[in-house]
């Protein structure tokens, strides 16, 4: 339950144009939690345009009630920074599942935003899955 309220207020500052407040509210978050859900929710939070401050807004609306709301841009190299950050947190924890799911959501966020050199980096960070082989004592053949 917590966690809606979390989410709901970040949800505000965000619609609000307050990129700052919620990236506080994010680092809270993550310091409390440290759950991959909110690493992903944070970085991809940092890449994703998100409207101009509302102050700036309603000094716009005046003029012209149909114009679409503005945005500002999101920071692909901010975005990267919090994967980074989280990809580390999740290691020292030992969380291998929970990485490989950070992972999978770093290597779609970098075919969209990122070069091949940023996708390489990604694919070398994916653990290796490999199929361990013994030799059955009993029969003397090779099973994984």
């Amino acid at each position: 339950m917590p966690e809606l309220l979390w989410k709901a207020y970040i949800d505000f500052e965000i619609e609000e144009g307050e990129r700052e407040t919620a990236r506080s509210l994010y680092e809270r978050l993550v310091s409390l939690s440290g759950h991959v859900k909110v690493w992903i929710a944070y970085a991809l939070f940092e890449a994703e345009p998100i409207p101009i401050p509302r102050a700036e807004r309603e000094e716009e609306e005046d003029e012209d009630e149909e114009t679409e709301v503005r945005t500002v841009p999101g920071d692909s190299v901010r975005a990267r920074v919090v994967f980074d950050r989280a990809y580390k947190d999740l290691k020292s924890k030992g969380l291998k599942s929970e990485r490989v799911a950070l992972l999978s959501v770093w290597k779609n966020f970098e075919q969209m935003h990122g070069t091949e050199a940023d996708m390489a980096k990604v694919d070398g960070m994916m653990p290796i899955s490999t199929k361990r082989r013994h030799v059955d004592p009993e029969t003397g053949e090779t099973v994984e």
